[in-house]
């Protein structure tokens, strides 16, 4: 948006890569390439050493290599620890956040949804801890339809989105603990591909870049954890579908699975 409106950007960013913390080293440089097609300054593995003051206000930032650089505003992002003091005082479970279960329950009549809440991962196990406005409005769905006694576990897949010049980045599920990626698309040329990661021979993440059908095609496979096709994923030129069924299990309950992406045969 600085760019946008004419200002001199520069990024100074603590890893040595741009979102180290979401995504591949792949999707890292093409954003990095991104932003310096745009007349970023982007400095990797830097940090700020110290500020420089003229009547009180911000002139340049002196960097640990040495370098100097002129500035007038200074924005600062930095993560953020989630308030459980409330919760802990109150005798609630907390672990990097409130603990709750399936249903969002944090204890009797006590209900934690949003950044501060630790919940089940269902697609992984464990507990995830989500930063995002899509897992916040679904807990506070789920919350809700069990106060009123129709209670449904929260078992979404994780999803997020960035955009960033005319570019669209669309991601869902988590990649902790991929071991395998696959490409879809140059990353080299243009500004549309999709990146599937896979782990066990499942895809448990997707990241998309203007390409809304394939993000969701992702999203329906890691929902369903079927096998996944590497050849299918990988040829841009099969159109990816992700289709739905139910079955019923052994217990009467009924199963909704996601079943592999299938090519589409064009006419």
């Amino acid at each position: 948006m600085l760019r946008r409106l004419g200002a001199e950007v520069t990024v100074i960013e603590a890893a040595d890569r741009l979102l180290a913390r979401v995504t591949s080293p792949p999707v890292s440089d093409f954003f990095r390439q991104l932003h310096e097609e745009e007349g970023v300054d982007v400095r990797l593995a830097s940090q700020i050493e110290s500020y420089e003051y003229v009547n009180g206000d911000v002139a340049a930032l002196r960097l640990s290599d040495g370098s100097v650089i002129e500035v007038d505003q200074v924005l600062i992002g930095i993560g953020m620890i989630p308030n459980d003091d409330l919760a802990r005082a109150a005798g609630l479970t907390v672990d990097n956040g409130i603990v709750v279960d399936e249903y969002c329950r944090a204890g009797s009549d006590v209900y934690a949804i949003g950044d501060v809440s630790r919940h089940p991962d269902p697609q992984n196990g464990g507990f995830r801890r989500l930063e995002s406005m899509p897992n916040a409005a679904a807990q506070a769905r789920h919350a809700a339809d069990d106060i009123l006694g129709t209670p449904a576990p929260y078992v979404d897949v994780p999803w997020f989105w960035s955009d960033q010049y005319d570019v669209k980045l669309q991601c869902a599920g988590l990649n902790t603990g991929y071991d395998e990626i696959v490409v879809r698309g140059d990353i080299t040329v243009g500004r549309q591909f999709t990146v599937f990661y896979l782990k066990d021979g499942r895809v448990c993440a997707v990241d998309s870049v203007g390409r809304p059908a394939e993000y969701a095609a992702g999203k329906a496979l890691i929902a369903g954890a079927a096998p996944a096709d590497r050849q299918t994923l990988a040829d841009p030129s099969i159109p990816l579908r992700a289709s739905r069924r139910s079955r019923e299990t052994s217990g009467g309950d009924r199963e909704h699975c996601s079943l592999l992406v299938t090519p589409q045969l064009s006419r």
